[in-house]
């Protein structure tokens, strides 16, 4: 049964069903056991590195029994966790402490790649905000290379997290590659198009980026060629500079081509920090057109836009054992949710 993201087919018509909305039975956490190492061990509140990939979640500090590492007061701590070679990186899932530490993990910073030193790595996500008690926090590197995944707080601070979980990149079938598009205008020959040319370089000087003039409302869509249930876009944002520029960003999706017809996926997206990556959440909206709007004075550059989804309307014309196999697989993922 095709219940494994690994595990494809293609009909006769030579479509290719891409199986990572289903969830994934077999997601493996290839971080637990791994090696780990933090910046600084404090002697009177223990808390090894290791504690964050031993499998345990729980969230309560117990000096007696540590589940979650713990540093020093200190500046720029840092915490992160050898794959062993590299890897894909997809999504990395962080578990904080649930007592009254929890904000010191706010404003944290995620790296992936092959230097040691976690902040030579290239950045998945930068300064990210915890102002609730949460259990968790997900974060999407959209399959940066790395053989360590690295945590750092950019303060002065102490460092504690209770269960670090990296996951592989699934492979998803981007709906907007290649695919024809158009903006409001063009400058420094900075074309649309570049931004589904597979480039996700965020340097604007290595022609991998589009330019808009500067006026009110600029936009830009992508053709899909048909209608699609979309569930998310990532918008790559420069990153050479001038990353504030995007700014307030709607993400819309619909049958018009007119960008700001169609329905928003999400508000007003915004883009205080030089991240590479910003996904939306369309959550299922149906459109042949995305379409990325900026509804102040200003400049448009994008250097990558990608379009996942597919679903039910892509789904109805597969053949009958491949919608057997999907609703095999969904029926014993309930039951092994319940």
């Amino acid at each position: 049964m095709l219940c494994s993201d690994e595990e494809k087919k293609s009909t006769g018509s030579g479509n290719m069903y891409d199986w990572s909305f289903v969830p994934a039975l077999a997601a493996r956490n290839i971080a637990l056991g791994m090696p780990a190492a933090q910046s600084s061990t404090d002697p009177h509140w223990p808390g090894s590195a290791d504690l964050a990939v031993d499998g345990n979640r729980n969230g309560y500090y117990d000096e007696s029994d540590p589940a979650c590492f713990h540093t020093k007061s200190e500046w720029n701590p840092w915490w992160y966790v050898d794959l062993g070679f590299s890897q894909r990186i997809g999504q990395v899932v962080m578990f904080n402490r649930m007592d009254h530490t929890w904000q010191r993990l706010d404003g944290f910073n995620v790296y992936v790649g092959d230097d040691e030193t976690v902040e030579k790595n290239p950045v998945c996500v930068a300064n990210q905000p915890v102002h609730t008690m949460e259990v968790s926090y997900t974060v999407s590197c959209y399959g940066l290379m790395g053989r360590y995944v690295g945590i750092l707080l950019p303060k002065k601070e102490v460092f504690n997290l209770c269960e670090v979980e990296v996951y592989e990149a699934r492979e998803r079938t981007n709906l907007a590659l290649g695919q024809p598009a158009e903006q409001s205008g063009t400058m420094y020959g900075a074309i649309a198009g570049r931004a589904v040319d597979g480039n996700r370089d965020g340097n604007f000087y290595q022609e991998s980026c589009t330019h808009t003039a500067w006026q009110d409302s600029n936009w830009w869509r992508v053709d899909l060629g048909a209608s699609y249930i979309v569930d998310e876009v990532v918008v790559f944002n420069r990153q050479d500079c001038c990353s504030t520029r995007l700014d307030n960003f709607v993400v819309y999706v619909g049958s018009d081509p007119v960008v700001t017809l169609n329905s928003p996926c999400e508000p007003e997206q915004r883009v205080t920090t030089n991240q590479a990556g910003y996904p939306v959440q369309c959550r299922g909206l149906r459109g042949r057109y995305v379409g990325i709007h900026l509804p102040v004075y200003g400049t448009l550059a994008l250097c990558e836009v990608e379009v996942f989804g597919g679903g039910l309307f892509e789904l109805l014309s597969a053949p009958l054992w491949l919608l057997q196999s999907w609703t095999h697989c969904l029926i014993i993922y309930a039951s092994l949710s319940m």
